[in-house]
Parts: structure tokens; C-alpha cells; sequence
């Protein structure tokens, strides 16, 4: 995968923003805005059009950061011994793949933005299965648990079978 969303990553890995930096980034984008009107004649859009996704930016971070949180201790920590052959991606934004996590180039603001998350734990050995579910993030450890412990359960099986034959 094409990674684009380095610099998007970078400010995800971050810590939350405190008060007076969400308001500087604001204003920053808010600045930039204008002087994009100002100096490029090409440019279509009045000064307001950037600064009408500062908001939904702010939450995004804030979510993508939960999200990851997520992902990294409620998935990844108990199935660390099972991660060779599996691929979990939630909500369509972030994808763990081959020991490392990805945030996508797009993503869908509504999914990200979401109190719910939607998880896929695709196990991709023999045979392959898929573990999909939308939980709302406050039921999150629970849902998860049952799930890990069903791929947990379903691969240490299924590697016992394969050792009999």
C-alpha cells in the first residue's frame, strides 16, 4: 500500500491537543485559507471552504488516535502470538497488516467520527475466515474479548488438526 497519509499519520501519533493548540490550528488553517484566495488566482474556492473542515479535523484526530489506541491494546496486545496470518482493519481506516499499522489514504469521515467502531480480523491461513463487527466504542472491550478468543480458539484448533494429519 502507497502510503499518502504520512504527514496525517505523524500528527495521529501525537498526543491530543490541548485547548489552545486546537485553536491555533485553526487559526493556522484559517490563515492559510486566506492567503491561498489571496495569492493564487486559480483558486476556486472563497476563504471560508477550508476552514468549514476544522471541526470534523479536530474530531478525526481525536478519534483516529482512540481508535489506534484500540486497535493496539484491545487487539493486537492479546493476539500477539497470531498475527502472522491475520489482517484487522477498523473502520476502513486503519489496517494492521505484516507487523505494521497502516491508516489509509481515504477513509470515510462518517465511520471515523463514529461513537462505534467497525472492526474486520481476517485470519488468512487454512481456512481462512473473517471475524466482522460494529460495537459503540463504550462496549468495545467486551466485544473484542469474545472475538479474540474465538480466533485464539478457532487457530489453536485448527493447528491441532493440521499436526494430527
Amino acid at each position: 500500500m502507497i502510503e499518502k497519509a504520512e504527514c496525517l499519520q505523524r500528527i495521529v501519533k501525537r498526543e491530543n491537543f490541548s485547548e489552545e493548540e486546537k485553536e491555533l490550528v485553526c487559526e493556522v488553517i484559517a490563515a492559510f485559507s486566506e492567503y491561498v484566495v489571496a495569492v493564487d488566482g486559480e483558486y476556486k474556492y472563497n476563504k471560508n471552504f477550508l476552514t468549514g473542515f476544522t471541526d470534523n479535523f479536530l474530531l478525526s484526530l481525536e478519534q483516529l488516535r482512540r481508535k489506534k489506541k484500540c486497535l493496539e491494546e484491545e487487539i493486537l496486545k492479546p493476539l500477539e502470538n497470531y498475527l502472522e496470518d491475520t489482517i484487522i482493519v477498523l473502520d476502513d481506516a486503519w489496517i494492521y497488516e505484516r507487523g505494521k499499522i497502516t491508516l489509509k489514504n481515504r477513509f470515510n469521515i462518517r465511520e471515523v467520527n463514529a461513537d462505534r467502531i467497525c472492526y474486520q480480523i481476517k485470519y488468512m491461513g487454512e481456512p481462512e475466515y473473517v471475524i466482522a463487527k460494529e460495537v459503540k466504542i463504550e462496549n468495545i472491550n467486551k466485544a473484542i474479548k469474545e472475538d479474540v478468543e474465538r480466533l485464539k480458539n478457532r487457530t489453536v484448533k485448527q493447528k491441532n488438526e493440521e499436526r494430527k494429519i
